[in-house]
């Protein structure tokens, strides 16, 4: 089923947002996150959600978000597995499964209708004026490091899912998240029941 829009937003630019988008990517698909920008309208939007169906990415970063996140077409293709639409200059109609997992990046990102619902908010929150002069990281080439150990990095986060299907999928006792039971409950249930904190919580900030 489908899963939220993973929104990577932070309180200062250079804080790490794209980064982490990319080492998603490179975890996932053993390459950084491909990029579109924030569309400029509704029509906009519906032309590249059917241009993203009919390539079948698998995942897809809105990178750099500078004004309100949401629209009808983006808030339809976040709750569901098939894109409907004309192909442009054709008569031509075509119904496409789409199982893309949406990812955002944006500064103090701020929602229009219910998108924010939709969205699974990771915060990084910086004290510093200029985050990225930061130094000694326990990995600083971070994306080649994670690039060279993929495979580890890969069994480890399945590993998590497995144990929680031979367990049995015991009830994390969770709040329902509408429109993403099929995630929560298999996804974020494996979450909390390894001894993390709920992602869902994020949606009540």
């Amino acid at each position: 089923g489908p899963s939220p829009l993973f929104l990577m937003d932070a309180n200062v630019r250079g804080a790490g947002k794209s980064l982490l988008a990319d080492v998603t990517g490179e975890i996932l698909c053993g390459r950084p996150m491909p990029r579109t920008p924030q569309a400029v309208d509704e029509n906009e939007e519906v032309k590249r959600i059917t241009a993203i169906a009919l390539e079948g990415d698998r995942v897809v970063l809105i990178d750099n978000i500078n004004r309100p996140l949401g629209s009808g077409a983006l808030d339809t293709v976040l709750t569901g597995t098939v894109w409907s639409e004309r192909i442009l200059v054709k008569s031509e109609k075509v119904s496409l499964p789409l199982l893309t997992v949406w990812y955002g990046t944006g500064n103090n990102v701020t929602f229009k209708g219910d998108t924010a619902r939709r969205c699974l908010h990771i915060r990084l929150d910086s004290d510093l004026e200029r985050p990225e002069c930061r130094e000694g990281f326990k990995h600083p080439e971070l994306l080649t490091w994670v690039h060279e150990h993929r495979s580890s990095l890969v069994v480890a986060a399945l590993t998590v899912l497995r144990a929680y299907c031979a367990a049995g999928r015991p009830d994390a006792g969770l709040k329902p998240w509408g429109s993403f039971e099929g995630w929560s409950a298999l996804v974020r249930s494996a979450v909390v029941w390894a001894g993390l904190a709920d992602p869902g919580e994020t949606r009540a900030e």
